[in-house]
């Protein structure tokens, strides 16, 4: 993709607080992307199939097991073609369930690689370095600024240093938190904390003095703690 903006911003101090990564360079949310349309049709087309293949797999199996219990003559033959059925059901199942896994994998496949992109551009333009998460955002960061980006739809919140007020770490027991809903639901923006298994997680909060957008958080693993440290001790503001 083509650098568009290497002459334009040269330095942080030309960043704007908030803005979207199209105003700056030839990238877009990823959500307007084509080949997100490709990939999310194609999640949705095997994830339909799934839902028409599991109901026809039960009223298939209903409409024997009715068939088989009102002309019951031989109950191993009926055991059986219940077993043959049965395995038969489970294998379409399981067919479609795999289909729709894949096809949902390749698209987050895309979008991270698609962030990957976005974050390599601009930290390079910036000369700093980047963290990618897996719900859909990208960490920006270096002694001087931090920049918080959404690859779905390319907006961007930059903290420069000197706007950074201050920066808190926590490790946060989720073990009996009620966790938030999955936005997997073709909306996507999938919060990849109802995967973990860890009882705690580790959560960055950094304040800023940009009215749009005061404070920036990100949540890491328990066995990400090594970043999350490192990134409080980079970006903390020195006493006066």
């Amino acid at each position: 993709m083509e650098n568009v903006v290497a002459r334009e911003i040269k330095s942080i101090e030309q960043m704007p607080g908030f803005t979207n990564i199209s105003g700056f360079s030839s990238f877009i949310g990823y959500l307007e992307t084509d080949t997100n349309k490709t990939y999310l049709s194609k999640w949705k087309k095997a994830a339909a199939r799934k839902k028409r293949l599991r109901l026809i797999a039960v009223g298939a199996s209903v409409s024997v097991f009715i068939i088989l219990y009102l002309y019951r003559q031989n109950l191993l033959l009926e055991a059986m073609l219940s077993l043959a059925l049965f395995s038969i059901v489970s294998a379409f199942i399981l067919f479609a369930a795999n289909r729709e896994k894949k096809a949902r994998a390749d698209y987050f496949d895309d979008r991270r690689d698609y962030g990957i992109k976005i974050a390599d551009f601009v930290s390079s333009l910036l000369q700093a370095n980047y963290h990618s998460f897996f719900n859909g955002e990208l960490f920006i960061y270096s002694g001087d600024f931090c920049s918080l980006i959404w690859v779905d739809n390319g907006n961007m919140v930059t903290y420069q240093k000197k706007n950074i007020k201050e920066v808190n770490l926590e490790r946060v027991n989720i073990k009996n938190k009620k966790k938030p809903l999955s936005k997997t639901v073709f909306g996507v923006a999938e919060n990849v904390s109802l995967k973990i298994k860890d009882d705690y997680e580790w959560r960055l909060d950094i304040f800023g003095n940009l009215q749009e957008y005061p404070k920036i958080t990100l949540i890491f693993r328990e066995d990400e703690q090594d970043i999350a440290k490192r990134l409080k001790t980079i970006l903390k503001p020195k006493k006066k």
